[in-house]
């Protein structure tokens, strides 16, 4: 939830909206990308946003897959990446 919520902040900076379709997050990053509205540098989040937002969160939500802890701490690193990434790209724009 957080890379969602830090994806919304993202989105309502850059384009003045959020979509709520969060299965449609990775695409939405690289239209980002392709309009030139994110850095070179910040593109490589948009796999890890698809990894652990779209695959990996809509697998435990609705198909009730098992966590390790070795996922959560997975997920934990690459959303403090994510966030940290995505204060530098907003204090950029």
């Amino acid at each position: 939830m957080a890379m969602l919520k830090t994806n919304d902040a993202l989105m309502l900076e850059k384009r003045g909206h959020t979509n709520k379709d969060h299965s449609k997050t990775a695409n939405e990053l690289q239209k980002l990308y392709e309009d030139g509205l994110i850095s070179d540098s910040f593109r490589s989040n948009v796999d890890s946003v698809k990894k652990w937002v779209v695959n990996k969160k809509t697998a435990i939500k609705y198909q009730n897959k098992k966590v390790s802890q070795r996922d959560v701490e997975r997920a934990k690193k690459a959303a403090r990446r994510f966030l940290n990434k995505t204060k530098k790209e907003l204090d950029m724009g």
